[in-house]
């Protein structure tokens, strides 16, 4: 209690939706549970008890002892508390995958080729200036590979965000997620 700063002179119902949401989080976390779901948490809260409900919850992952099963559509929590991703679509999963592993292999890449246009593998939104070229690579591999053979020069990678993937994943859903 002392932690989140929560009035106790006041009635739960009576707490502004912030304090709501600390003292459900106080609640859940009292009994010690291994595991926890958590729908849509800081969805609404401002951003300092949004960051402290972070905290929180990132402590709690600390051990190794507890597992936290969190849905949310705001893409910063999920970069800041997650090791593992599992995407949904009308209840269909599109994909589940480490961060890591996710992360590794998407990258926006840029480089110069003279040669036609056409498809590259394992790649989203190619746009073209010219010679110049960039694509959004969800195998990074196998694109690099395919630009090699087509012999692209001046090749260029960079890490996209977790945010900026889960938007590619949510609007390509499966075609990003099969290869």
């Amino acid at each position: 209690m002392k932690r989140f700063r929560l009035p106790l002179d006041k009635r739960a119902k009576d707490l502004s939706s912030g304090n709501r949401v600390k003292l459900s989080l106080i609640s859940a976390l009292a009994h010690s549970p291994r595991l926890l779901w958590l729908d849509e948490p800081t969805s609404g809260l401002d951003p300092l008890i949004r960051s402290e409900l972070l905290d929180v919850l990132f402590e709690v992952l600390q051990d190794g002892e507890h597992t936290i099963f969190y849905s949310t559509h705001i893409l910063a929590d999920i970069n800041r508390l997650v090791d593992e991703l599992c995407f949904l679509d009308e209840g269909e999963i599109l994909l589940r995958t480490s961060k890591e592993e996710l992360m590794s292999r998407w990258r926006k890449i840029s480089f110069h080729w003279t040669g036609d246009l056409q498809d590259f593998d394992a790649s989203i939104q190619h746009r073209r200036e010219g010679n110049q070229h960039q694509l959004v690579s969800y195998n990074l591999e196998k694109t690099i590979d395919h630009l090699k053979r087509c012999k692209v020069t001046h090749i260029q990678e960079f890490r996209l965000g977790i945010d900026e993937v889960t938007v590619h994943i949510m609007k390509e859903g499966k075609r990003v997620v099969i290869d």
